[in-house]
């Protein structure tokens, strides 16, 4: 026998042995988790036992390993989450039959590669609606309060691909809510569709707190050279009047749709400002919904301004504007003090000379945080656009010296995210107000998303919450993971809430990337994907997808790569925005074409060499 023969077969038996050493390991695993196990609906028995086998896979499966499977024409388990042992025992057997040797196979059942295919698309059809004919992987999508007045607007929504609807109760109210759901059940009847209803409990999300708002008005600020002659007029958007705005970049001027209908390019607008002083707009371009407008004098609009076109003798008013958005402008080496008690924030207060008379302020939402973070730790607000260190904190007032801000300052704002990445947060997953949103939710609702699951003790607090609605309905839970904690946890995560009938997950990568680093949240959503699969558990992947095209109405390119990539998942949920209708018809015709191209590469390929040779 030659040297390259008796070098295969030790590889083989080294394999052999390796493949036969991880099985003995997953059975172990069974015995250490059983009291978990136990516990399972009897839905997912095999599914819990699978999660363990994987776990025990990726801890012991080596990259030699699955080298050698590969380059001699075995199964290196890739892409084997929902079907682990099944897998294993079928390299198993192939293993041993190329030493000539007899294989003694288990009689237990194991999940198959049909079987877990199987099981995870019953769940996902029940967790978040029926599959779009050529499209598997659903879309959900944040419902505006718009919603509840306009039946138009989740009907749309519907009719372009949407197949969860998805109600945030942070926001809005319980008879907002219910007026969505009714318009949502409306369209499912007219379009003879039938979508899931999902609602987000706020969960004990911190945030900063209030800024005093300023006036409801837009004021148009046209540059001037030395001279006084006008550079750049002031710009202004004319907006369908209870339309989202788009972005904050902008001057938005809500008024009746018909207006838009009625305007053409060239047109002259007059109006009196706040000041009484008669002031024109002049219609510049229509683009798609917006109509861009120029002022050539400085003017102030508000809510109720009477608007002339005298050459077509129309006048219209203008509709409600939002007040202006403060903020405090922070850079690098700014002091900002977070009070432990409800203020309103206040920039900083600076000398004649620019020197900090008095540093800016701002709460925060949650009181037990002072009670929890250390000087020395990491602060970081609003997705991390800033970070700073605390300096220190005395029970009633954490005083930050800002780290990081782009270079021309940012602006913090209230209710935006505060995480503290480095300190150890033992906050609980249901606050007092998930608890009374949850008996509206149990009832009205198909699915409750529970946001900051970081223990299987969050989970178990939700189960518990749930049977004391009384609730007939049979309401599935979809587990959002925020945070490094929940991500390490998430093993027991999982086998708390497969006691439940129906599960999902959502991978809420803005708060994860945040607290993980923007180098890991790659490797760490990928990982989440495999370990839902593993588990055969619908995964959903959230966070600013076509965030670009469904406010301003113009995708990105890294966010069409992103919705490439979220096609391993089993939903992708949009978050609301003027063009959300544009971006769910994109990522339906994305998601088409991927899921097309995967079943069969040679149709793909075919039209690449058509190109190349007419």
């Amino acid at each position: 026998m030659d040297k390259e023969n008796i070098k295969f077969i030790e590889e083989t038996q080294n394999a052999l042995n390796t493949i036969n050493e991880i099985i003995r390991l997953c059975y172990l695993e069974e015995e250490k988790y059983a009291s978990h196990l136990q516990k399972l609906n009897s839905e997912y028995i095999y599914s819990g036992r699978n999660l363990l086998h994987y776990l025990v896979y990726r801890r012991y499966h080596s990259g030699e390993l699955q080298s050698f499977l590969f380059k001699n024409g075995f199964s290196g388990q890739k892409n084997a989450e929902g079907n682990i042992m099944s897998s294993l025992i079928a390299t198993k057997k192939l293993l041993a039959l190329s030493l000539g040797q007899e294989v003694q196979l288990s009689t237990e059942p194991a999940v198959s590669l049909k079987m877990g295919q199987k099981i995870l698309k019953k769940r996902t059809k029940s967790l978040l609606g029926d599959k779009k004919k050529k499209r598997h992987v659903r879309i959900m999508v944040t419902q505006p309060n718009t919603s509840a007045k306009d039946p138009n607007i989740v009907y749309d929504m519907m009719e372009k691909g949407m197949n969860t609807v998805r109600i945030n109760c942070a926001h809005d109210d319980k008879d907002t809510w219910l007026q969505i759901i009714n318009n949502t059940k409306t369209a499912m009847e007219k379009l003879d569709k039938k979508v899931t209803i999902s609602m987000d409990l706020g969960g004990p999300k911190i945030r900063t707190g209030n800024i005093t708002s300023g006036p409801k008005v837009v004021h148009l600020t046209p540059e001037r050279d030395a001279l006084g002659a006008v550079i750049n007029p002031g710009v202004a958007i004319l907006i369908k009047e209870g339309e989202l705005f788009p972005d904050e970049e902008h001057n938005y001027i809500p008024v009746p749709e018909g207006m838009l209908n009625a305007l053409d390019e060239g047109d002259v607008i007059k109006f009196y400002d706040t000041r009484d002083k008669t002031r024109e707009l002049k219609v510049i371009e229509k683009e798609n919904k917006l109509i861009w407008v120029h002022s050539y004098d400085s003017a102030y609009l508000q809510t109720g301004n009477e608007l002339f076109i005298f050459k077509k003798n129309i006048s219209f008013k203008i509709g409600e504007i939002p007040p202006l958005e403060q903020y405090i402008r922070l850079k690098k080496g700014d002091a900002i003090h977070i009070h432990k008690n409800r203020i309103d924030g206040l920039p900083a207060e600076l000398d004649a000379e620019g020197n900090t008379l008095k540093p800016a302020c701002i709460s925060c939402t949650s009181q037990k945080v002072f009670n929890l973070v250390k000087k020395g730790e990491v602060i970081l607000f609003d997705d991390g656009k800033i970070s700073g260190i605390i300096e220190e904190n005395t029970g009633d007032v954490l005083k930050v010296r800002i780290t990081y801000a782009k270079e021309s300052g940012a602006k913090l704002k209230a209710d935006k995210g505060i995480n503290f990445p480095e300190s150890n947060l033992q906050l609980a997953g249901l606050t007092t107000k998930d608890k009374q949103d949850l008996d509206f939710v149990a009832k009205h609702a198909d699915v409750v998303n529970m946001s900051f699951v970081n223990t299987a003790t969050d989970v178990e607090d939700l189960l518990e919450a749930l049977r004391n609605t009384h609730s007939d309905n049979e309401v599935g839970i979809i587990l959002k993971i925020e945070t490094m904690k929940g991500f390490k946890n998430i093993v027991k995560i999982l086998l708390a809430a497969m006691q439940h009938k129906l599960v999902g997950v959502m991978i809420a990568r803005g708060d994860l990337a945040v607290e993980c680093g923007w180098e890991n949240i790659g490797l760490v959503q990928k990982e989440m994907l495999r370990i839902c699969h593993a588990a055969h558990i619908p995964a959903v992947w959230a966070t600013q997808v076509m965030e670009n095209l469904a406010k301003k109405g113009i995708p990105s390119r890294a966010e069409i790569t992103d919705a490439v990539m979220a096609q391993h998942a089993d939903c992708v949920m949009l978050n609301k925005g003027m063009y959300v209708n544009e971006a769910i018809e994109l990522l339906d015709t994305i998601l088409i074409n991927i899921e097309k191209t995967r079943s069969d590469k040679r149709a793909f390929f075919k039209q690449i060499e058509d190109l190349e040779h007419p």
